[in-house]
């Protein structure tokens, strides 16, 4: 039998699929002395706690709030009113914003009145 002739394919996923693996490489790297640059500023005392909290604390929120409903709700909702509305979506991309602002800006308004209680949380 002779060897299989190498796929083009092959190689361009093999690459891109390293590509990967070394801007995850870089990017744990730089996270992990990003960490100790900071350890190294404010220690690791009750100052670090509280700018960690401050840190992670609204992105927390952030994943709560939108992080699943992008990827599963809107996209698809925004894609088949592009295809099906008579202006390609772009009257319901637009009423869509505007609920969306208002409502990140209510949800926005009470994490910051409940910030005390979600810290303690």
């Amino acid at each position: 039998m002779c060897p299989r002739a190498a796929d083009p394919a092959d190689s361009t996923l093999l690459r891109a699929g390293g590509s990967v693996a070394v801007a995850t490489l870089v990017s744990r790297a730089t996270g992990f002395v990003r960490t100790l640059a900071i350890v190294a500023t404010i220690g690791l005392g009750l100052v670090n706690s509280s700018y960690t909290v401050a840190n992670t604390l609204p992105t927390s929120i952030y994943q709560l709030l939108l992080g699943g409903v992008l990827t599963s709700v809107v996209v698809p909702v925004l894609v088949r009113a592009a295809r099906e509305d008579g202006d390609d979506g772009e009257a319901f991309a637009h009423r869509l914003l505007s609920v969306a602002a208002v409502g990140l800006g209510v949800a926005t308004v009470l994490a910051t009145a409940a910030a005390p209680w979600l810290v303690g949380l």
